[in-house]
């Protein structure tokens, strides 16, 4: 198998939306999928206009994996400014996303190469801060790519 990553365009945006609604799925199950009716399309909606305006503007860079023609996984970066700081003397900043790998694709690093790849375009756009948020099952793979944990981040 020769899994190869491309960047998403515009046009993509169709499959970009199913992904992040999988992410979604994946991360909230029950509690996302048993949303009212309007909260949910809210949310898609609001996914399609993201994705309508950041994709084609370059703050939002994505990804996907594919065997073949076949998506397998995707990912993705906002690109962004922030203060200079001193771990940061620019502000360029990338925030990694919506890493996922289709079920029957999981254990074979198709997600590391993903996050490499992003981490490769992030750097190559001059970002000096990449950072991401992960669940439990990410937490192992980050560590891996040299990832380690922020502390005194709090979210209100």
């Amino acid at each position: 198998m020769a899994i190869e990553i491309r960047r998403a365009k515009p046009e993509d945006k169709e499959l970009l939306v199913k992904w992040r609604l999988e992410v979604i799925e994946d991360i909230f199950g029950k509690y996302f999928t048993g949303l009212p009716k309007e909260e949910y399309d809210e949310i898609v909606n609001n996914t399609v206009k993201y994705y309508e305006t950041q994709i084609s503007s370059g703050n939002h860079y994505a990804c996907f994996a594919y065997d073949g023609e076949t998506p397998v996984a995707c990912g993705g970066f906002v690109y962004y400014q922030e203060l200079p700081s001193p771990d940061n003397l620019s502000g360029k900043c990338a925030y990694i996303m919506n890493i996922y790998t289709s079920f029957d694709y999981r254990q074979q690093r198709i997600g590391s190469k993903i996050v490499e790849y992003l981490i490769d375009e992030a750097k190559a756009l001059g970002a000096e801060k990449i950072y991401l948020e992960t669940s439990v099952k990410g937490e192992d793979m980050y560590r891996r790519l040299g990832f380690c944990s922020m502390n005194g981040y709090m979210m209100l």
